[in-house]
């Protein structure tokens, strides 16, 4: 393997890895400084996936009550397909409490796909530099 591709390769792995753990802390301090509520789903807000022929994806609208009683309405950012929630369904809900419009509702993919991805790239990376030296 040319030198110029392994040291990319290294490169490539260590940005990764630098972005997984990254996206874990980021993932791993919410989840130890976030309130755990009850919501309730108010509605479904569909993606502009279907514009590219795929299936249309929807994630929750949710209401719930922060610890001083003011409602917050929030849209998740995990969609799914299919539609993981109905109207009127009840939600799990964490939230930081200096930003209430953080919330969303505990899903591993929300937390931890970004995680897995740049932890994944970089052991393929690795993997692949590792290979090719001679």
């Amino acid at each position: 393997m040319p030198p110029f591709l392994f040291w990319s390769l290294m490169t490539i792995a260590v940005l990764c890895a630098a972005a997984a753990i990254w996206s874990f802390w980021c993932s791993l301090r919410f989840l130890l400084r976030a309130i755990r509520c009850d919501g309730k789903v108010v509605g479904l807000k569909e993606s502009d996936s279907d514009k590219c022929g795929w299936k249309v994806t929807k994630a929750p609208i949710f209401k719930f009550k922060d610890l001083n009683g003011k409602t917050h309405v929030v849209t998740s950012s995990v969609y799914t397909w299919p539609a993981r929630f109905k109207k009127g369904d009840p939600i799990r809900v964490l939230y930081l409490p200096e930003d209430p419009k953080s919330a969303d509702y505990p899903s591993w993919f929300g937390l931890w796909a970004v995680t897995v991805f740049f932890a994944g790239s970089s052991g393929i990376c690795l993997a692949l530099a590792i290979m090719g030296v001679d």
